[in-house]
């Protein structure tokens, strides 16, 4: 926690200081069909957390942070297991303040291509079966940047919470950016 009180202090003076956590909190609550709207199966294996700092200043200093500064500022987290649909995953993690990408419109927009290169992101993991090729194993890939809204913003700030509650019914990678199948 940090806060800061700017004045002269007296002595024998009671003050207030608003103490704020250093950290957000990102929670994700993640649903999933095994055979999607479309027929094909998505069996989802594992999920990471992505692009986190792994340094926290005591005090917001409002600038964007990037590795070019010093490559070691971001890591990614250890894979989880998705034992079931409806789990829910919390990680609280250090500021990273990545802006803002105003040129997209939709939620399937918010995707690699326009995120800002450090932003931190859930990666969402699994084996994918399409039915018109059911022999073949895909691995299918969804990308979730959380910010202050679900379209153009990349910021996650300290003391804030940033709840997500996904469900996975279908895949379009070609209409959602989002979403990748190799």
């Amino acid at each position: 926690m940090s806060g800061e009180y700017k004045g002269k202090i007296k002595e024998y003076t009671s003050l207030e200081i608003e103490l704020q956590r250093m950290v957000a909190k990102l929670s994700l609550e993640l649903s999933y069909k095994e055979t999607l709207n479309n027929g094909n199966k998505l069996i989802i294996t594992n999920i990471c957390l992505k692009n986190v700092p792994v340094i926290g200043f005591y005090y917001n200093t409002g600038t964007v942070h990037t590795p070019e500064e010093n490559p070691t500022r971001f890591t990614d987290y250890t894979l989880q297991d998705v034992p079931a649909s409806g789990e829910t995953f919390i990680w609280y993690i250090p500021e990273n303040l990545q802006g803002t990408n105003l040129y997209i419109s939709t939620q399937e927009d918010k995707g690699e291509e326009y995120a800002p290169t450090y932003s931190t992101y859930i990666e969402i993991t699994g084996k994918y079966i399409s039915t018109t090729t059911p022999d073949q194993e895909l691995t299918a890939s969804i990308r979730l940047y959380p910010g202050e809204n679900i379209t153009t913003d990349f910021n996650i700030r300290r003391n804030a919470h940033y709840p997500m509650t996904v469900t996975i019914s279908n895949l379009d990678p070609e209409n959602d950016k989002r979403v990748e199948i190799q």
